[in-house]
């Protein structure tokens, strides 16, 4: 009889095939515009786990906003310091 892991764990801000899943087999995950896995702009943003023998998944990596940075200065206005920006986030 072939193991089954059944439906992969969700990962906030990522999207995958939800199907049921076998031993061995591997879902696909990719994460939203404005995420990566490391948070940084042009971090990978795709990443897999696999069904194992005992009829689990691998842990998952999670996606993070991407971080802008500090937001630049405006010519006669003020910016709260706020420290660092992530993606479609308003300052």
């Amino acid at each position: 009889m072939r193991v089954t892991c059944g439906n992969p764990p969700l990962v906030t801000m990522a999207a995958y095939d939800g199907k049921q899943y076998f031993y061995e087999d591997k879902v696909s995950y990719t994460c939203q515009d404005g995420y990566s896995i490391t948070g940084l702009i042009g971090g990978d943003k795709n990443f897999e786990i696999e069904c194992q023998d005992d009829g689990t998944f691998e842990d998952p990596d999670s996606c993070n906003p991407v971080q802008c940075g500090v937001p630049p200065p405006l010519p006669n206005g003020i910016r709260p310091e706020i420290g660092r920006a992530s993606c479609r986030e308003r300052v």
